[in-house]
């Protein structure tokens, strides 16, 4: 549990570093800004943010269903026989046998944390766009 606040801590703490970055990019907190053009910095920031978590989070995903499972494979040969010296080139583990051991380290199913913050960045961005565009 402490691990997973932690995880969490970061996470936010790291998003909410890229909205401030991108509105301090814009000037911000430098200038003197028309409400307006605040209104359309900070939905700039909070849709920077999102689309970028909500990426990862898909990257993260695609990770855990075994979309990178192959390239993990070859890795993982190519090391074993550079660092091992060995030149006998019999694969110690199939591919199939490779992909049923991932499987079995990853059969808890978790909600993708990075993709629900970037989801609702986008969504808090979508609200501010409409403000932006009916309200001024």
């Amino acid at each position: 549990m402490k691990k997973k606040i932690i995880t969490l801590s970061i996470i936010i703490l790291v998003f909410i570093g890229i909205i401030l970055t991108v509105c301090g990019i814009n000037g911000l907190f430098t200038k003197a800004i028309a409400p307006k053009e605040t209104v359309r910095f900070v939905c700039d920031a909070f849709f920077v943010a999102g689309v970028l978590y909500a990426c990862i989070g898909g990257l993260i995903w695609a990770s855990g269903e075994g979309a990178f499972d192959g390239i993990g494979y070859v890795m993982a040969t190519w090391k074993h026989s550079i660092f091992h010296n060995t030149r006998d080139w019999k694969k110690k583990e199939s591919y199939q046998e490779y992909k049923e051991r991932r499987a079995e380290k990853k059969k808890e199913k978790r909600v993708n944390e990075v993709v629900i913050i970037g989801g609702s960045s986008i969504v808090i961005a979508a609200i501010l766009l409409l403000v932006y565009n009916f309200a001024f």
